[in-house]
């Protein structure tokens, strides 16, 4: 074994940044990233979901019932089965965070609609916020 020290670059953050809990990336402060940021680490803390079987801005893909065109959505964090790889058959979880301008009853970016064409993308996942 080898006494190898590792030095870590210190980072300063700005006012206006965060670290990711999931990622360790530097993010800008904005009302979407602190929901997420809380999301992360109520499913890690509270729920005990790892880190690991988790991942940001993941892209489903599913074929629209109404066209038949296949399409493509951006969740904001998938938590996938413990251990498997992060594939969207995998996902058992999944999160959207939303801009506040964007109203609830918008039949197209609105919340019911984001999250149930996500839902109904992904047969496995069992929950969605």
């Amino acid at each position: 074994m080898s006494d190898e020290i590792v030095e870590q670059e210190e980072v300063v953050l700005e006012d206006s940044q965060l670290f990711c809990v999931l990622t360790g990336e530097v993010k800008k402060v904005t009302e979407n990233e602190k929901n997420l940021q809380s999301v992360i680490r109520m499913l890690n803390e509270e729920y005990g979901f790892d880190l690991d079987d988790m991942e940001r801005d993941f892209k489903l893909e599913y074929v629209d019932p109404d066209s038949g065109k296949p399409k493509k959505q951006k969740v904001e964090l998938a938590v996938f089965e413990i251990g498997n790889p992060h594939l969207q058959e995998n996902i058992i979880r999944i999160c959207i965070v939303l801009d506040e301008k964007i109203k609830d009853t918008d039949n197209k970016k609105g919340i019911a609609a984001t999250l149930e064409n996500a839902m109904g993308a992904v047969e496995s996942c069992e929950f969605g916020l």
